[in-house]
C-alpha cells in the first residue's frame, strides 16, 4: 500500500510485520541451506534412496527453494531494509523451533529432522552450525539491502 499508493502504515502494523519479514528472510535461507547441506547429502551418504527421491521430487523442491527466490524478491522490491542487527529475530524463531522439535519428540517419539536429536553426540555443533546459517543468511541479506541502498 505504500509503495503503490502512498499510504504509510502505523508503526503498530509496520514494527510487526518488518519484524516478520525479517524471521522469513533468514529462515526461509536456513530451510534452503539446511536441505541441500544436510538433508539431501544426508540421504545421499546412508544410501536412502526413497528419502533421497522424496527430497528431490517437485512438490519438496517447490516447499524448500521457492520461499527463498520470494523472500529475496521482496527484499528487492519493499522498503524494510535488512539490518544487521536485527539478525536476532530469526534466531530467536530457530531456538523456538529446535524447543518445539524437542517437545514434539517427547509426545510422538519420532525426530522430524535427524540432526535436531539431542541424543547424538553431534546435535550441539550441528545446531549451532543451523544458527549460525540462519545469521550469515541474513546477514548477507542485511549487505545486499545496503547495496541497494536501503
Amino acid at each position: 500500500m505504500y509503495y503503490y499508493v502512498g499510504i504509510v502504515p502505523a508503526w503498530v502494523i509496520a514494527s510487526p510485520t518488518w519484524v516478520a519479514f525479517d524471521i522469513a528472510f533468514g529462515v526461509s535461507w536456513l530451510v534452503f541451506w539446511a536441505v541441500w547441506v544436510f538433508l539431501i547429502p544426508a540421504a545421499w551418504l546412508a544410501g536412502k534412496q526413497e528419502a533421497l527421491r522424496e527430497l528431490l521430487s517437485p512438490f519438496q523442491l517447490y516447499l524448500h527453494n521457492v520461499n527463498v527466490v520470494l523472500v529475496t524478491t521482496e527484499a528487492l522490491l519493499n522498503q524494510f531494509p535488512l539490518i544487521p542487527y536485527h539478525f536476532i529475530f530469526p534466531l530467536y524463531f530457530g531456538f523456538a523451533y529446535v524447543g518445539w522439535n524437542w517437545w514434539l519428540y517427547e509426545k510422538i517419539h519420532v525426530w522430524i529432522y535427524f540432526f535436531l536429536d539431542y541424543n547424538r553426540p553431534a546435535s550441539v555443533p550441528i545446531c549451532a552450525i543451523l544458527l549460525l546459517m540462519i545469521a550469515g543468511s541474513f546477514l548477507s541479506g542485511a549487505s545486499m539491502s545496503h547495496l541497494l541502498g536501503k
